[in-house]
């Protein structure tokens, strides 16, 4: 029996643990061959993938020689991915994801190599096996779960900012939003006190039937003060809405006066004639105020006919703009401007307003869109006092503890308190998945 001689790789390292290993004793017969005595029984030499590139007989000559070019391919990256410590912005973090995928795959396919070797040398079986875990697997295993960690901190932070921005978009939302209500509450209430101005004041001059009467109603209109700081931009407006109060007070008093005159002349007849004068200044009266009435109706027929037609440029308006929903968002602005025709009036801060909104929703997106997708939360749990741990759990029957968790899942991403287990603590644990 001759024993073969150790081959060598051209790395000292691997030679030196080549030579620490006994060696496979075999016949002149079988060298030529070139089939090895072994053991247990012979496995059927697999095909080696074109892919890594190693030709059939440099396999046979050196059949550990794939080691070192695995090693070479592995040190290429890891002078790389070595330099990342922990990322410092998204280029960073790409990179180190695709350090960690090409390790695992050097580290995969120098395992399948390294099964491809076994079949026709099952007696360098656990020398090879030692020296790929030593010199590829461990080592590479190593960085790629120091990358999965280092990216882990970078994502787990990114996610956090990028949180606290949605935060802070969020509430800076509902406050526009409240501040739109309540600016919305002011000019209903505003454009109420408006209208009670005209409702009222009509009212009022309605029931004066005597100069004494139109008199104290007078006064009392003009002592009345309009507070700039709560008509704000419908100040002329109100002030307007008071003139033309006081114009028709005045344009009553010509009448007033002429009933006033009859008065005291048919206070001077006697019988049917005292009776008919008394008959023809109330007919007077009343005809007078028949006419401002049909005269009212027709001023609040053509306001109706503006504010239709104010509405229509509205809906034009925004469907040029490519608004789906045009009617909700006429009704919207007439809510908050009060009125279509002071809406129609503001066209250009409509379409201002149109586009801020749009460049709110871009960022809401975008936000949404930074979402870190290949950072998993796990919920893990540690045991504080076993006493406390309910029947149903015990032996400590931990699978039946993560089982639960897992079940509760969703609740607890919503809140960590919304699920408990006595005597447990969970808590959350970010894991990177490379993909």
């Amino acid at each position: 029996m001759a024993k073969k001689h150790p081959e060598t790789t051209g790395s000292s390292f691997i030679d030196e643990a080549i030579a620490n290993t006994p060696q496979v004793e075999t016949t002149e017969k079988e060298v030529k061959s070139k089939k090895v005595t072994v053991k247990t029984k012979e496995v059927k030499a697999l095909e080696i993938p074109s892919s890594l590139e190693i030709k059939v007989e440099e396999s046979n000559q050196n059949p550990l020689a794939y080691i070192d070019e695995f090693k070479v391919l592995a040190d290429e990256v890891l002078i790389l991915s070595k330099k990342i410590i922990t990322p410092k912005d998204d280029s960073e973090n790409t990179d180190a994801r695709d350090y960690a995928k090409r390790l695992s795959k050097i580290m995969k396919d120098a395992d399948t190599e390294r099964k491809l070797k076994n079949n026709p040398w099952e007696e360098k079986i656990d020398q090879n096996n030692d020296l790929a875990k030593m010199v590829i697997s461990e080592p590479l295993k190593k960085e790629v779960e120091r990358l999965k960690n280092a990216i882990g901190l970078y994502e787990t932070e990114k996610e956090r900012k990028r949180i606290e921005e949605e935060k802070r978009l969020t509430k800076e939302k509902a406050d526009r939003e409240a501040a739109i209500l309540a600016e919305q509450q002011r000019v209903a209430k505003v454009r109420q006190n408006i209208s009670d101005i005209s409702t009222n004041g009509i009212s009022g001059l309605d029931k004066c039937n005597t100069l004494d009467e139109l008199n104290t109603f007078s006064n009392k209109v003009k002592s009345a003060v309009l507070k700039e700081e709560f008509y704000k931009e419908y100040f002329q407006e109100a002030k307007d809405k008071m003139a033309e109060l006081v114009t028709l007070i005045e344009q009553r008093r010509p009448l007033l006066e002429e009933i006033e005159k009859a008065k005291k002349e048919a206070e001077l007849l006697e019988g049917e004639q005292k009776l008919a004068a008394q008959k023809a200044m109330a007919e007077k009266l009343e005809a007078e105020k028949v006419a401002n009435e049909e005269k009212r109706k027709n001023e609040e027929l053509e306001r109706e006919n503006k504010e239709m037609t104010a509405k229509q440029e509205l809906f034009s308006l925004f469907a040029s703009l490519g608004i789906k929903k045009v009617s909700d968002k006429v009704n919207e602005v007439v809510e908050k401007y009060g009125s279509a025709i002071i809406a129609a009036e503001k066209r250009d801060e409509l379409i201002s307003n149109y586009q801020e909104s749009l460049v709110e929703k871009s960022k809401e997106e975008e936000i949404a869109s930074e979402k870190v997708k290949n950072v998993r939360v796990d919920y893990l749990f540690e045991i504080t006092d076993e006493n406390l741990i309910p029947r149903e759990y015990l032996c400590v029957d931990e699978a039946k503890i993560k089982k639960a968790i897992q079940a509760n899942r969703e609740s607890l991403q919503k809140d960590i308190k919304n699920f408990s287990i006595k005597g447990t603590i969970i808590f959350p644990k970010n894991s990177t998945i490379l993909k």
